[in-house]
């Protein structure tokens, strides 16, 4: 079986790429990601993976992250020290109490993206998603 690849340096996982035509809806639930066509275009304009076990209909993603050419597995255990020591230092962050938010603007191979990650807190502290748009 091959790994799932959810490249943020290129904004795809695995064959599905930002900006690629795709529909409106393109994920897989049983393997813990969505991809959403938001412009009028139907163009693929947001990848989310999904970590807590629970969160909306989704499974868990088990594939890879590639950031800044290093691969990392990260699941809903994975801290904010060790996002920002693969992502480096937020543009933004936020918490109000039942979420707590980093975001980013990368710069990708082809274009830039916004990538939002978000955590549970209340409660037990879990990583719930990586989205990129």
């Amino acid at each position: 079986m091959n790994e799932i690849l959810f490249n943020i340096d290129k904004g795809s996982l695995s064959e599905h790429k930002l900006g690629d035509q795709a529909g409106t809806y393109c994920g897989n639930s049983d393997k813990g990601y969505a991809m959403n066509a938001y412009s009028d275009d139907l163009r693929l304009s947001n990848i989310i993976v999904y970590f807590r076990k629970g969160y909306g209909q989704f499974n868990v993603f088990n594939g890879a992250i590639i950031i800044n050419g290093n691969k990392y597995y990260f699941d809903e255990h994975t801290t904010f020290e060790e996002i920002t020591s693969a992502f480096g230092s937020p543009d933004n962050q936020w918490n109000d109490g039942v979420e707590r938010c980093v975001e980013y603007n990368k710069k990708g191979v082809n274009r830039d993206f916004d990538i939002e990650i978000i955590w549970h807190i209340n409660g037990e502290v879990t990583l719930d998603y990586i989205s990129v748009e």
